[in-house]
């Protein structure tokens, strides 16, 4: 398969996570009762310009809420035999270093005023700094990447007073009384697009994702309408059976299919977050397959 740039068009989505809230609270810590952060929403506006998608978070916080927030992470780390992404020239005030390149998929990122981005430890992009008190709403925290939309981790942290140096509490200490206390929930962030390891892009592999995303948003709630889910899983499986074949013209044909399913359904029937990530991923594959390509796939 050759690799060509996909867009060169400009769509804003707006999608939501869901948030888990990983205990109950009541519970105490070294600095009281630990807080409750579980009445916390998050919305993710996707925007693609050329061949970079923009993600921009926004946190709304609950004004039943007894904690503040104090970071946010997003899982960004690269998959095996992903499609290699040029980092270079995206938007960004901060850049994923060479350290981590080999590591995560090549993002830039910003943050609202008070708030620092930057990478972690554990491969996410991550975003601290001034706590937001219950009751108020924020944005700003952002992604840019030539990756396409996955579904990805998103984690939810408030503030904890930090222990007294001669507490004996360690830092594993420390991290095991947060993952008590914050929220675990899935939005869409970039990823690569499979290859088979030859950093070619494979549509096989890619449809194989495809309905897989379609199973993952039924059962998170993104696509309620069992109807839909059933027409979107039988396009997806034809389109499979063409790709399947080398016949990447009538993929083609049922990928068209696919997005005018989509883009026809109502709302209720499907959540954006469902919407957002499952166009952009069949119109990537509608824009890198082609009749002419069928002799290269073969191989």
């Amino acid at each position: 398969m050759i690799f060509k740039v996909a867009f060169r068009v400009t769509v804003t989505l707006i999608v939501s996570t869901i948030l888990i809230p990983v205990a109950a609270y009541g519970a105490t810590y070294w600095g009281g009762e630990l807080p409750d952060i579980s009445n916390t929403k998050t919305d993710a506006d996707v925007t693609l310009n050329g061949d970079i998608y923009t993600f921009t978070y926004n946190i709304q916080s609950g004004s039943s809420n007894t904690g503040n927030i104090s970071h946010i992470t997003i899982d960004i780390s690269k998959p095996t035999d992903g499609f290699p992404l040029d980092g270079q020239s995206l938007p960004t005030a901060y850049f994923s270093g060479k350290e981590v390149l080999n590591k995560t998929v090549p993002i830039g990122m910003f943050g609202p005023n008070g708030w620092y981005p930057g990478i972690d430890y554990k491969s996410r992009a991550a975003w601290g700094g001034s706590a937001y008190t219950p009751g108020q709403n924020f944005g700003g925290l952002q992604i840019t990447s030539r990756g396409i939309p996955s579904i990805r981790e998103i984690i939810i942290w408030p503030k904890l007073i930090p222990p007294r140096e001669d507490s004996g509490i360690t830092f594993e200490d420390i991290e095991a009384t947060e993952n008590k206390v914050n929220l675990v929930g899935k939005t869409i962030a970039p990823t690569a697009p499979p290859t088979e390891g030859d950093g070619i892009y494979s549509p096989f592999l890619h449809i194989e994702q495809i309905i897989g995303y379609i199973e993952e948003s039924a059962t998170l709630g993104w696509i309620p309408d069992a109807t839909l889910t059933a027409a979107l899983r039988a396009n997806a499986l034809l389109i499979k059976q063409a790709i399947d074949g080398y016949d990447s013209a009538s993929a083609k044909t049922e990928l068209t299919g696919f997005i005018s399913l989509l883009a026809q359904s109502p709302p209720a029937a499907r959540k954006n977050e469902a919407y957002g990530l499952l166009y952009y991923n069949a119109k990537y594959m509608l824009e890198n397959i082609s009749p002419e390509t069928d002799s290269i796939l073969r191989k």
